[in-house]
């Protein structure tokens, strides 16, 4: 039941007093942000296994919000320790502890944009497959599977959000890109999606 931790810790034989604290602790950190700090958090709810800045951008609420603004928030939720900070050689990315995440969903639950904001991640992963193509036919084709394994997470997030709310277009694009990408990997959960919304796909002669 890790999924519910708040409810799972709160219940009433289980209800220690430390960890009753606890979501009222994580609420007293949220409310310490300010409104743009608020907002992304909220927003960066939505990812699985981590994202990047521009990820992050794509989910921020407006084509026009400037990427240094995002950054900016980053930064100081980093600061706040509500946002880890993952840095390589090659890429930095953020993540989420998991009690923090679920935290934040519910309060993006709660405002009523959920279905926005997951809306924005399923397409921006949909909008990876030019990229992804691209990077595919040139001599950086290892990066197009390190971008498979990396994403997956978030891939399957988008995939299944698209698929359930009947976005064909994009449930159809991601599960296209990621079988091609997982099968020269040997990962073959993505060919699962590709058989189940190939009914649907038929049914609208999708061009896919």
């Amino acid at each position: 039941r890790l999924g519910q931790r708040f409810r799972l810790l709160v219940g009433s034989r289980r209800g220690l007093e430390r960890h009753q604290t606890l979501r009222h602790t994580v609420a007293w950190s949220f409310d310490l942000l300010d409104p743009a700090e608020k907002d992304l958090l909220q927003r960066c709810s939505v990812f699985a296994g981590g994202f990047d800045l521009a990820a992050a951008g794509a989910v921020a609420g407006s084509e026009t919000v400037d990427e240094f603004e995002v950054l900016d928030a980053l930064d100081a939720l980093v600061r706040k320790s509500l946002i880890v900070v993952h840095r390589s050689a090659h890429q930095t990315r953020y993540s989420m502890l998991e009690t923090i995440r679920q935290f934040a969903e519910e309060q993006l639950v709660a405002s009523g944009r959920a279905d926005d904001v997951r809306l924005a991640h399923a397409s921006y992963f949909a909008a990876r497959d030019a990229d992804l193509e691209a990077l595919w036919n040139s001599p950086r084709q290892r990066e197009a599977y390190a971008w498979f394994m990396t994403e997956l997470p978030n891939l399957r997030n988008a995939f299944r959000w698209a698929a359930d709310e009947s976005q064909l277009d994009v449930a159809a694009v991601i599960a296209a890109y990621a079988a091609f990408l997982g099968a020269a990997v040997e990962n073959l959960e993505p060919v699962t999606w590709v058989e189940e919304i190939i009914p649907a796909a038929l049914a609208a002669e999708h061009p896919r």
